[in-house]
């Protein structure tokens, strides 16, 4: 092991920059050799030397006119070749023609003359003497340590900061479910607590640790038979009181029809009778005329039936009702709902995954849901009231973790999409490969070789769009939905729509501006719902009754 890191070759002229050059090092940690107290030229300095540059890592030499004259440093340098030493050169006076020696004009050097670039030029020397040796110095050490610290401090904030949006998430769900229990208890109507439920169990899926649910559950199935029988018993008494009432209507009808009935037959015979007296009376004249020439007249037109139009149905019911086949074939419906905008996607079934993909993109299975709204655009720094790693409001927002996005949506009056639901928003019954079709089309996506690094506004690649209308659902950012990492097939019932808790990993979707091949349709990803992304942001969803 070398007992030195850096030998110091110098001119006794060039002693005062020396020294400030050797108490630098040091300060920075390096061990630093000089000839001090041999006299130059004697057999103990030759020996001293070469046996310091035998054990030190590097040789410094300081050059000036001086030192270019000086045969002694000449004799050190040439020798620290011959043992493979590294070489730095610090100019320390003079210019390359009076200071260099020759052979030597031409080597990288660190040029100290000027007083004002002294010190950043000198850590630029300690920085390429370190690398060289494969350490550390005491400057780069204590920033490493700094920014350590920091890392840790900030980590350690952050799952603090988690550890109570966690809670305050549980407390609330625990809060909701209590007042639902207590509203029970107190008799309140249980068609308002039946939707009440319902809503609960999308927002807290398979949560309910007293089985209120079941017993909530049961209970309304009671009334709503309650209130069907009630509602059958009210209209066969309807029918009981009307049937007098319809058959005094009935035979008043029938009277009516067989009045108009004979005056109809009446009226015909009278009309007959006119046309044969009118026929005789002609025939009479005519006897004694002679026969005139024929006269054409023009025909009497027909009318024509014109059908009476009914008002159409509105499109929101209808759309309501139908389940498309084909993507092409739907019309996009947008509507805003809690400042935000949102495309209605009809109920229907797709193909869910992929086997051109990545293993756990399979196997493909059909999946049906009902119908839902999801966000138009990815959720804006200005949406959100703050702005991510870049900076706009129309940009996306990043960086927040799956709790933040989850509350977020919440206080809108919405959720996170299921990762089903945001699958079938993008690839439609028709499955395609991509939000737009099968074939990739480079200006449609935000990704990693148009990005420039970087995010761009929601909704700049309108060819982008989905089959019901909804933008930026390949590239831009990843976009955090409600469902729990798992193995396909998808089913909603099976857990994954449970809320987080322990090692759970939340999935998110749709690839960002900095993926390639991720900005297929049915490629997907996963991460710990506290964690944080300039990759990863998020769009909201919304129940179809909303």
């Amino acid at each position: 092991m070398s007992a030195y890191h850096v030998f110091l070759s110098y001119s006794r002229a060039d002693t005062e920059m020396m020294q400030r050059v050797k108490r630098d090092l040091e300060a920075e940690g390096l061990s630093v050799w000089i000839d001090q107290g041999i006299e130059p030229g004697t057999p103990d300095w030759q020996r001293s030397i070469e046996t310091a540059i035998d054990n030190v890592r590097c040789l410094l030499v300081i050059f000036s006119p001086d030192s270019k004259q000086s045969r002694w440093v000449r004799a050190e340098m040439s020798y620290a070749e011959a043992q493979q030493r590294m070489l730095f050169y610090i100019l320390a006076r003079g210019d390359e023609k009076t200071a260099a020696p020759f052979g030597y004009t031409n080597v990288q050097w660190v040029d100290l003359r000027d007083p004002a670039l002294y010190a950043n030029r000198m850590r630029q020397l300690v920085e390429a003497i370190c690398a060289h040796m494969g350490i550390e110095s005491l400057s780069q050490r204590r920033a490493r340590e700094r920014q350590e610290i920091e890392r840790a401090a900030e980590d350690k904030a952050r799952q603090e900061v988690d550890a109570l949006r966690r809670q305050s998430w549980i407390d609330k769900r625990n809060q909701q479910y209590e007042s639902l229990k207590e509203r029970f208890a107190q008799g309140e109507n249980l068609q308002l607590l039946g939707i009440a439920w319902d809503k609960f169990r999308k927002q807290y899926s398979q949560y309910d640790p007293d089985g209120f649910g079941e017993h909530l559950s049961e209970a309304w199935r009671r009334e709503r038979e309650r209130i069907a029988v009630d509602q059958e018993a009210r209209r066969l008494q309807t029918e009981q009181d009307r049937a007098p009432h319809d058959a005094h209507r009935r035979r008043i009808e029938g009277r009516v029809q067989r009045w108009v009935f004979r005056a109809a037959w009446v009226l015909v015979i009278f009309v007959i009778a006119l046309i044969i007296t009118a026929l005789s009376l002609s025939q009479q004249r005519d006897d004694d005329k002679p026969t005139p020439g024929i006269t054409l007249t023009s025909p009497v037109s027909t009318p024509t039936f014109a059908p009476t139009l009914t008002t159409p149905v509105e499109l929101a019911q209808l759309t309501g009702t139908l389940a498309p086949d084909r993507n092409t074939t739907w019309i996009r419906i947008v509507q805003t709902m809690g400042d935000l905008p949102y495309v209605y996607v009809p109920a229907g079934c797709f193909m869910m995954g992929s086997d051109e993909g990545e293993n756990y993109e399979r196997p493909v299975h059909e999946v049906c849901l009902n119908a839902f709204w999801i966000g138009q655009t990815e959720i804006t720094n200005a949406q959100f009231g703050s702005e991510g790693v870049f900076p706009g409001d129309n940009r996306p927002h990043e960086n927040a973790s799956w709790y933040e996005a989850h509350d977020f949506c919440e206080s809108r009056g919405a959720r996170l999409p299921t990762e089903a639901e945001w699958e079938y928003a993008a690839r439609g019954p028709d499955s395609w490969l991509y939000p737009w079709g099968n074939d990739f089309v480079a200006e449609n996506v935000v990704y990693t070789r148009n990005s420039n690094n970087q995010t761009a506004d929601v909704g700049s690649r309108l060819n982008g769009a989905s089959w019901v209308g909804a933008l930026d659902m390949s590239g831009n950012v990843w976009e955090w939905v409600s469902s729990l990492y798992k193995s396909y097939p998808y089913t909603a019932t099976d857990g994954r729509e449970n809320d987080p808790a322990g090692d759970d990993t939340v999935v998110f979707r749709g690839g960002s501006w900095a993926d390639g091949i991720g900005v297929r349709s049915a490629n997907r990803r996963w991460g710990e719902p506290g964690g944080y992304s300039y990759y990863v942001g998020f769009r909201c969803a919304h129940d179809a009754e909303g």
